[in-house]
């Protein structure tokens, strides 16, 4: 069935999936990366990007329920692992992003947005290699739903073309200066993104 809508399709029209899979990856173009758990019992890992992110793009990360504000640590943090392992961000209600008490995180998010743009280099084709949590100035919150998180957080990819480079994410309200592995200082602001250039 799939293939027949693969083959009749408009040109220029996308198929995606909700949740994704693995045995479906050839026909679809975009899958939702969603099928994680969510709560305060145990920690996410990014298996699928580290598999996979070389062979299939993926939109949105985690849901939203209706009891969850989007003005949040929660929200953040979710958005930021979007973003280092590769998601399209932005799979929230407009009503919530824009309500005014939201507009600390609906800052952030466009901000995100903005980043990941900047890093098709990477994640178009590229690979996504490993988390990095940066030590340094980095402390650990117990975020709502999510369990405890690094306020900083990171991930190594090498794109397409074999630049490599790593991206970080302050989710925090503050700046803070975090060391990586191989011992480099930086200063990322308060909710905010960079990429150090890995050589």
């Amino acid at each position: 069935m799939l293939e027949k809508v693969r083959a009749n399709r408009a040109p220029g029209n996308i198929i995606m999936t909700e949740e994704n899979s693995e045995c479906y990856m050839d026909l679809f173009d975009l899958m939702l990366m969603v099928n994680s758990p969510q709560g305060d019992f145990g920690c996410q890992v990014p298996l699928f990007p580290l598999v996979y992110s070389d062979r299939m793009m993926v939109n949105c990360f985690l849901y939203y329920p209706k009891t969850e504000n989007v003005n949040s640590m929660t929200f953040r943090m979710k958005n930021m692992m979007g973003l280092l392992w590769g998601a399209q961000l932005g799979w929230v209600k407009p009503e919530l992003i824009m309500a005014p008490e939201a507009r600390t995180e609906a800052l952030f998010l466009r901000d995100m947005v903005h980043f990941r743009r900047n890093q098709h280099d990477l994640i178009y084709g590229g690979r996504f290699i490993r988390e990095v949590i940066p030590g340094g100035d980095n402390p650990v919150l117990m975020v709502e739903n999510m369990g405890s998180s690094p306020t900083v957080r990171g991930a190594e990819w090498i794109g397409s073309k074999g630049v490599k480079a790593t991206l970080l994410v302050n989710m925090d309200d503050k700046q803070h200066q975090v060391k990586l592995p191989d011992g480099d200082l930086f200063k990322i602001d308060a909710r905010s993104c960079i990429r150090v250039n890995n050589p």
